[in-house]
């Protein structure tokens, strides 16, 4: 019972902040909701638009705040439930009334954002890719492939072993993996020393990142013009974890002789 008037009260605070003038945020009681009660929250607020549902998952499992109690930051400068980057939105958010740092601001913040940039285009790589549908009915004349048709022994494809969403700050032994490929497929991390050929490390630091928003920009996932906001810049979510697997098995292509 005590759950229930709880969410109650959390979605009554947000209801009256849209109905209300912007600046009520200012006089609404500091809360920390779980992360159960954030998600229902959100899935009010964006009722209409389920994907943002999707969004504050991808970026932050529905957190604004860190077990140390401090504001979440996902990767460096992007924070709360939906990762709004401080440097460009803290000051035209303050001005609009809302707080990013806060649960009501965050979302609210989001939920102009929303509005006004795009839909979800401000979240590009949390959003899922599409996955082809294979034929009904595979063609009958195809014989399946056997040992005697790769006489080299090479395989079809390069194996890939990305299956996790990779952001600044992290340690994984996936990022080593992420690094190999841009290194081996002309996005090197570093000309020499720690992430360079042969080099690569588990860390996903500042060199990482650009060579990743090189290659996000190279194949068209993302990338921003200048000054606009674009949260997966930088990040390994779905749509360039598949640009990275498309590179890494699609053959090189050679000129005749």
């Amino acid at each position: 019972m005590k759950k229930i008037i709880t969410i109650f009260t959390l979605t009554s605070i947000f209801l009256f902040s849209f109905i209300s003038t912007k600046t009520v945020q200012a006089d609404t009681p500091a809360i920390n909701p779980s992360r159960a009660e954030i998600e229902i929250i959100v899935s009010i607020v964006f009722s209409s638009a389920p994907d943002m549902i999707a969004v504050a998952r991808c970026e932050s499992t529905f957190r604004q705040f860190a077990d140390s109690g401090n504001v979440f930051r996902g990767h460096d400068h992007y924070i709360g439930i939906f990762q709004i980057d401080e440097n460009l939105h803290r000051a035209p958010a303050l001005a609009m009334g809302y707080d990013i740092d806060t649960v009501v601001g965050n979302i609210l913040y989001a939920k102009y954002m929303y509005d006004h940039q795009g839909g979800t285009r401000p979240w590009l790589d949390c959003m899922p890719v599409p996955q082809p549908t294979p034929p009904a009915n595979p063609p009958a004349d195809v014989p399946p492939t056997t040992p005697s048709d790769n006489p080299n022994g090479n395989p079809p494809s390069t194996t890939f072993t990305l299956t996790l969403n990779l952001e600044a700050g992290m340690v994984d032994e996936q990022v080593r993996t992420l690094q190999q490929i841009l290194n081996s497929h002309g996005f090197p991390i570093a000309p020499s020393g720690p992430g360079s050929l042969g080099n690569e490390t588990t860390k996903y630091g500042t060199l990482t990142r650009a060579a990743v928003q090189k290659f996000q920009c190279a194949k068209n996932v993302v990338c921003p013009l200048e000054g606009e906001f674009l949260p997966g810049y930088g990040y390994v979510g779905p749509l360039t974890r598949a640009a990275l697997k498309l590179m890494v098995e699609t053959p090189p292509v050679t000129a005749n002789p």
